[in-house]
């Protein structure tokens, strides 16, 4: 489902927030609130309109078929049997010709399909993919009479999930609601970070029982939950990328983009990869190495993302 951000859909007008339900069921991602709960696809009024004035002014030019196929692109379009990319291009490949068409007694492109082995089909029973807990899917395996894995059973009902959720008819249904309880989050620091439910939509958020913190990064209220369970008040997604705008930046001093400015302690970083000093008044990473003193010993350095669990403040 594509996800949507709009802050002014959850502060901006009281319809929206009635008439949606509840803040935590809004379908959009934003810093404050995370999409929990069995109105997750809804979208408030507000979404609906903002979206529909988007999509009449742009989508004659967004939604449109592609005039024509392109071999070459490694993707089987329109009259395509197979497309190996370049390699098809030079006509090296032992499947698919430089025409985008199988050669001659094969039966499919290895490059193209997930159940095809030296151009031929896969034995029965070979997997083809993973089991996925978060959308509930069982493994697939190959058919051995077909090039294309074939769709995943959803799990039993009743299978875990993720966030102690279980499977319900092909989708994992939160904790609370196989509580009989709604998703909900708590707007309390102390308890911002734990897993909470609400008995009915007008009853307050409260922490389950035996305490269940949420994983690292959880979104919480203005910031993100951290490994203990407490709260990074400061930390927004902006801030996990090395690819900081310049004018975020302008209060340490410093006008580089590939920095990562937050006033805080102590950043934890993949060591070799990221160095970490001062300047001024506040603490800085950034690809580029820097002295021990805190002064800028190189300006250079490519462009990184710190993964989750790297910045431990």
């Amino acid at each position: 489902m594509p996800c949507f951000r709009s802050k002014k859909d959850v502060m901006d007008t009281v319809t929206c927030i009635l008439l949606a339900g509840i803040l935590s069921t809004l379908p959009l991602l934003s810093d404050e609130y995370l999409i929990i709960g069995k109105h997750r696809r809804w979208f408030s009024p507000c979404s609906l309109r903002a979206i529909r004035a988007v999509l009449m002014a742009k989508s004659s030019r967004c939604f449109t078929e592609p005039e024509e196929s392109y071999c070459g692109n490694q993707r089987v379009e329109g009259q395509e049997e197979c497309d190996a990319g370049l390699v098809g291009q030079d006509d090296i490949d032992g499947c698919c010709d430089k025409h985008c068409k199988l050669r001659t007694d094969k039966v499919c492109s290895d490059r193209n399909s997930p159940c095809c082995l030296d151009c031929n089909y896969m034995n029965q029973g070979v997997k083809c993919k993973e089991k996925q807990p978060a959308t509930c899917e069982n493994e697939s395996r190959c058919l051995g009479t077909k090039a294309e894995c074939p769709k995943a059973k959803p799990m039993e009902d009743g299978t875990a999930c993720i966030e102690k959720g279980q499977c319900l008819q092909g989708n994992c249904l939160p904790y609370c609601e196989t509580q009989d309880m709604q998703s909900c989050m708590c707007d309390t620091i102390d308890n911002a970070c734990k897993r909470c439910c609400r008995k009915t939509l007008n009853d307050t958020c409260f922490p389950i029982m035996p305490v269940d913190i949420l994983p690292d990064g959880t979104p919480c209220i203005q910031g993100f939950c951290n490994k203990q369970g407490g709260l990074r008040a400061s930390l927004s997604s902006s801030e996990r990328s090395c690819e900081k705008r310049e004018e975020s930046v302008r209060g340490a001093g410093v006008r580089h983009e590939d920095w990562l400015v937050h006033p805080d302690e102590e950043w934890g970083v993949d060591e070799g990869v990221y160095k970490c000093g001062y300047h001024t008044d506040r603490k800085y990473c950034t690809t580029a190495a820097v002295s021990t003193s805190g002064t800028i010993a190189s300006e250079a350095g490519p462009r990184g993302t710190f993964k989750r669990g790297d910045l431990d403040l």
